[in-house]
């Protein structure tokens, strides 16, 4: 099942970078359909979680979106750092 899954992820960011590359318009909603079925890959598993262990799950995820939120402020405050300090040396 992994080698399927591979492939099926590889012909999917395939598909994705040609849009990209292609099409400015359609790099946004690409983008966001990519996050949306990470999104809902992500999540669907939940519904076999069961009910006792729900409460311990979504704590977890709580802390989890609260430390991947935490690390994505970084990397873009250091962009930002990036950015001024290129257009301060030109």
């Amino acid at each position: 099942m992994t080698p399927v899954a591979f492939v099926i992820g590889a012909l999917i960011s395939v598909l994705y970078w040609k849009v990209v590359l292609k099409n400015k318009r359609g790099t946004r909603l690409a983008s966001w359909l990519m996050a949306l079925a990470g999104v809902g890959m992500f999540l669907y598993p939940l519904r076999f979680i069961p009910g006792d262990k729900l409460h311990d799950m979504a704590v977890g995820l709580v802390f989890a979106v609260i430390a991947l939120s935490g690390v994505a402020g970084l990397l873009m405050m250091m962009k930002k750092f990036l950015s001024e300090d290129e257009s301060n040396n030109e």
